[in-house]
């Protein structure tokens, strides 16, 4: 019986050792932007984050408001990231996050946009909530782990998430 406390004792630890090696990569550092893109009337707006929450709001605003907070383990990388909100050519607003080579595990980005319209909503996230607030047009919000949330919205709607409610 002895023998047996002794070996789960030492799987614990190992165990807690383990999980201890893995928190102490966490993002401790954090770094807002904020970015205004010229707005086209009723265009689509496609967002994507990883390890952080979208929020798309129709809003009494000229331009396109884009306020991103980057989560990162060191201010170096932080400092060479950036936010990209560019059109494409069918004018649909595409925003991401830029992380200088490839984005570690333990980096993220959340999004609050403010837009005065936009005829169609893609968000797609890892890790976070999406919520999409008085807009209109085709939405389409996917999440792995997070919940889904539309108020005020007209137009259909597909939502997908592993782990969340909707």
């Amino acid at each position: 019986m002895i023998r047996t406390v002794s070996i789960a004792l030492v799987v614990l630890a190992v165990m807690t050792g383990g999980c201890a090696a893995v928190f102490a990569g966490e993002a401790k550092h954090t770094k807002e932007l904020d970015v205004t893109i010229k707005h086209v009337d009723r265009a689509p707006i496609h967002v994507e984050a990883v390890n952080g929450s979208i929020e798309i709001v129709g809003a009494d605003v000229d331009e396109v408001e884009i306020h991103a907070v980057l989560k990162g383990p060191d201010e170096a990388r932080l400092a060479a990231a950036s936010i990209l909100a560019e059109r494409a050519a069918d004018n649909t607003l595409r925003i991401g996050c830029w992380w200088p080579s490839k984005r570690q595990s333990n980096e993220g980005c959340s999004f609050s946009v403010r837009i005065p319209n936009a005829h169609g909503v893609t968000a797609e996230t890892l890790n976070g909530a999406i919520r999409v607030e008085s807009l209109e047009g085709p939405v389409v919000a996917d999440t792995a782990n997070g919940s889904i949330t539309m108020s005020g919205h007209h137009g259909e709607v597909t939502a997908d998430t592993s782990n969340g409610s909707i």
